[in-house]
């Protein structure tokens, strides 16, 4: 289910980051379908968040262009 609300993507990115013996880092993958608008909107305000957090973003290890119509977002952050 599509989610934009900053706290509860705080949420679901806090249980990632719990402590677990080998755990160094913490990579988070979020798709968006940029063909529909509404979608774009809701990562747009995902992707605020995400930079609040300190996530690093790259699609497919590049920064990520608008002009793709089915995204792979990959996000990184050291624990």
């Amino acid at each position: 289910m599509p989610i934009a609300w900053k706290d509860s993507l705080a949420q679901y990115a806090g249980r990632i980051h719990r402590e677990s013996d080998g755990k160094d880092r913490v990579t988070i993958y979020d798709y968006v379908d940029c063909s529909l608008p509404m979608l774009q909107r809701m990562f747009n305000k995902r992707e605020k968040s995400y930079k609040a957090m300190g996530y690093q973003i790259s699609s497919n290890g590049e920064a990520p262009e608008q002009s793709q119509l089915l995204t792979e977002f990959l996000l990184a952050s050291d624990k």
